[in-house]
């Protein structure tokens, strides 16, 4: 039933599918008896972080950021010499401003950060028109979880990956959920 459901069924189906038989849950596929959740759902509470754990998720995202665009870029894109970011980069905890400015450099600039406090931000400018890619890329992000899930226990690289995977998917998904908070408005 598997092979023949692969074949003909959409992508998010056979993801569905193919997570229930992995994790034998079957909460999904109205199969038998409810399997206990074998994976841990508990986050934890958020708690105060100190000075230097701070530095370094601030240094984490803003390197990740100059990887992707290059050092200079970042810097000019925040309206900052490169001698500030270098700054940053070597210990100095740089304002609230430059920290802003950077998240419009790259709106997951922060991500670390906010992740240690328990909270995530996203744009709510975001274009979600092209619902058909989200889906997509979202029926994609669920397959690359899976893999990493059926492989064992992700390497943090695995989970870097899948998180640059994520971005975009659950910023088009906050997007839409803004869109539909104006109307309500």
């Amino acid at each position: 039933w598997f092979v023949k459901a692969s074949c003909h069924a959409p992508p998010a189906t056979v993801a569905l599918i193919a997570a229930c038989l992995w994790t034998g849950r079957t909460s999904g596929l109205s199969m038998g008896v409810e399997m206990p959740d074998l994976f841990g759902t508990v986050v934890p509470k958020a708690q105060p972080i100190n000075d230097a754990r701070f530095h370094a998720l601030i240094v984490a995202g803003l390197a990740r950021v100059a990887a992707k665009i290059g050092r200079g870029t970042l810097a000019d894109r925040m309206g900052r010499s490169t001698r500030a970011l270098d700054k940053v980069f070597n210990g100095s905890v740089p304002d609230a401003k430059a920290l802003f400015d950077a998240l419009l450099v790259d709106p997951s600039a922060l991500d670390e950060t906010f992740a240690a406090y328990g909270f995530q931000i996203v744009p709510t400018d975001v274009d979600p028109s092209d619902e058909a890619a989200l889906l997509a890329d979202g029926a994609d992000l669920h397959a690359k979880h899976m893999r990493l899930v059926a492989k064992g226990t992700p390497t943090p690289r695995d989970e870097a990956n899948l998180a640059d995977a994520a971005r975009p998917v659950v910023r088009g998904y906050a997007a839409i959920v803004a869109r539909q908070n104006r109307r309500a408005a």
